[in-house]
C-alpha cells in the first residue's frame, strides 16, 4: 500500500478562485517531478461559486496508481496533511452554504498536520481565532497581505508560488524545493517566481498548537429537516421493497365494426371504423 497525500485550499469564492486553482494544479505538477501522481479538483458543493463565500480546492497525490484510485473514489478527503487558508479571517470558521454550519478551519487536519495561513498577524492572533482541536497540529504563517486576485484579472503577487515553497519546507515527503521550482518554470516560464518560492522555503517556520489553545466555543450547526436527514444518511438504499404494480383496466374499446361506403367513381370500396 502506497502513501496518499491530501491538501486543501480554503479561499474566498470568485475573488480567489484563480489563485486557488493555480496552487492546487502546481502541487500535482511538482509531485509529478518526484514520480508521484495526483489530481486537483474543486469541492462539488461550491459550484456555482458566489462572491466572497468560502470555497475549497483539493490536491490529492499518491505514490502509486492504486492508492490514487482509492483516494479519488472518495467524495472529498476526510482528512488532509496540509490546510492552506489564503484569507486569515476564515480562521474564525468556515460557513460555506446551506446546512454546513460553522466548520473550524482546522477541521480536516490530521494529527501533526499543518495549517498555512496568509496573514500579517502573529501566531497568537491566528490561534485565538481558530477553534481548538483535540490533538496538536502545526501552524505556519506566510507573511503578507491577503491576495484578492479576482476571477478574470489575476493579481500576480507571487502568493501562489510562496505557498508552494512553504509546502516543500513543511511536507518534504510530498515534493522537494527543486521539484517545485521545476514545476513553476515549466508552468509559468518565470525564473523570478522560482526564486520567490526558494525565499519562502527558507523563511517558513511553524509552531505547535496544543489542544488547550484556541477558541473554546463549539461551532454552531443546523439540524436538517427529517426528509433531508434520511436522504443524507441513505441516498442509495441497499435494497428496495417489492412493489405490486397495478395496471388500470383500459377504457372500453372503440367500435371498429366495418360499414360499407358507397364507392365513388373510379375508386375501390373502402372500410371505415365507427367510433
Amino acid at each position: 500500500m502506497g502513501r496518499l497525500f491530501a491538501i486543501e485550499i480554503i479561499y474566498r469564492g470568485i475573488f480567489q478562485k484563480t489563485m486557488a486553482g493555480r496552487i492546487s494544479r502546481a502541487i500535482v505538477l511538482a509531485a509529478h517531478h518526484e514520480g508521484k501522481k495526483g489530481i486537483s479538483f474543486g469541492r462539488y458543493g461550491d459550484s456555482p461559486e458566489r462572491n466572497g463565500i468560502p470555497a475549497k480546492n483539493f490536491a490529492i497525490v499518491a505514490t502509486d496508481d492504486q492508492t490514487l484510485e482509492e483516494g479519488m473514489a472518495k467524495y472529498e478527503p476526510k482528512e488532509v496533511d496540509v490546510t492552506i487558508c489564503v484569507d486569515d479571517t476564515l480562521c474564525k470558521g468556515v460557513e460555506s452554504w446551506a446546512w454546513y454550519g460553522l466548520q473550524p478551519v482546522n477541521r480536516l487536519l490530521k494529527p501533526g498536520g499543518t495549517l498555512i495561513v496568509t496573514s500579517r498577524e502573529g501566531p497568537e492572533a491566528i490561534i485565538a481565532m481558530a477553534h481548538r482541536k483535540e490533538y496538536p497540529y502545526q501552524l505556519s504563517i506566510l507573511k503578507g497581505t491577503v491576495s484578492f486576485s479576482g476571477l478574470w484579472v489575476y493579481k500576480d503577487d507571487h502568493t501562489d508560488v510562496r505557498i508552494l515553497g512553504a509546502i516543500a519546507k513543511i511536507l518534504p515527503e510530498l515534493f522537494s524545493l527543486k521539484s517545485v521550482q521545476r514545476a513553476i518554470v515549466d508552468e509559468w516560464k518565470d525564473e523570478l517566481k522560482a526564486t520567490s518560492a526558494a525565499k519562502s522555503y527558507e523563511r517558513t517556520t511553524s509552531i505547535t498548537v496544543q489542544p488547550n489553545q484556541g477558541n473554546p466555543e463549539v461551532p454552531y450547526k443546523f439540524d436538517l429537516p427529517s426528509g433531508m436527514r434520511w436522504a443524507k444518511a441513505s441516498p442509495f438504499p441497499a435494497s428496495l421493497p417489492a412493489t405490486k404494480w397495478t395496471i388500470p383496466h383500459p377504457t372500453p374499446a372503440a367500435d371498429f365494426s366495418p360499414i360499407a361506403i358507397p364507392p365513388s367513381r373510379n375508386s375501390a370500396p373502402a372500410l371505415c371504423g365507427r367510433w
